[in-house]
């Protein structure tokens, strides 16, 4: 299992997984109209898919620029969901 995170597997694995979930979430909500909405989905996960792309990004030695880039895509997708959230309870 080691190995696994250490050559970055783990975290294709994971990037992997969460799109699917987002994928099925919004595919649920678009043909049932029930469930989350779509851009909640996309915001929430959005920010937990950066950190995990920046992660595999760090592994396997890519730009620094590109993951400080994914870091802040994860925060911009963090703060976005958080006001929408917000917004729903005055």
């Amino acid at each position: 299992m080691t190995a696994w995170v250490a050559d970055g597997r783990v975290f294709a694995i994971l990037l992997g997984m969460t799109l699917l979930e987002m994928l099925g979430l919004v595919v649920f909500r678009l043909v049932t109209r029930h469930g989350l909405p779509v851009a909640d989905v996309i915001f929430h996960l959005a920010a937990g898919l950066f950190l995990t792309l920046a992660c595999w990004l760090a592994l396997n030695k890519a730009s620094p620029m590109l993951i400080l880039g994914c870091f802040a895509a994860s925060g911009v997708s963090h703060v976005v969901d958080v006001r929408r959230r917000w917004r729903r309870y005055p």
